[in-house]
């Protein structure tokens, strides 16, 4: 088996696990037992749903070769929300769980080690808006000003916020999003 194959299956058990015809149900165990068997059990089905987010990561965000990182930011992020999840309260996990685990997917490009290291996530949501905006409004004098506006900041710093991203951009595509 290819490294690239052994990367779609690292959640897979053998022998199978029983199915469920909701993956909800091996949540709701989860919960209620405290099992981590039943954990296992939902990533090893929901494991062709993780390939798929991360392929979009991957081509969102022109990160080729950091398929494994952020299958397991995916994976970091289901951990979170497992920490606080009521099902009551939040209804159904897979719905619930997709803003954490993209929130864990931004934080990990945030903090890698090549290119830019952005300090903060709230920087880093700045940096994406801004580089959004220039997308749309192009760079002009006019574009800055309106950005600058937007953004709530200094035309220089928008300037030098958005160079930053330019210099960055073969690393992560920023404005796609």
């Amino acid at each position: 088996m290819k490294k690239w194959e052994q990367d779609l299956c690292i959640y897979q058990i053998h022998p199978v696990p029983p199915k469920k015809d909701d993956l909800q149900e091996y949540i709701d165990l989860y919960i209620s037992e405290q099992d981590d068997k039943y954990l296992m059990w939902f990533l090893h089905y929901y494991e062709p749903v993780l390939n798929d987010t991360t392929r979009e990561a991957i081509e969102r965000y022109s990160m080729k070769g950091h398929f494994e990182d952020i299958k397991q930011a995916c994976v970091t992020g289901i951990f979170k929300v497992l920490q606080n999840y009521d099902k009551d309260t939040h209804g159904n996990f897979i719905s619930y769980k997709v803003r954490i685990e993209w929130n864990e997917i931004h934080e990990y490009i945030r903090q890698m080690r090549t290119g830019l290291t952005v300090p903060s996530e709230n920087k880093y949501r700045t940096l994406r808006q801004i580089m959004r905006l220039y997308g749309e409004y192009g760079y002009s004098t006019e574009a800055i000003r309106k950005i600058s506006k937007e953004v709530n900041l200094s035309v220089k710093n928008v300037k030098e916020i958005h160079l930053s991203g330019i210099e960055n951009m073969n690393i992560a595509d920023f404005y796609v999003s």
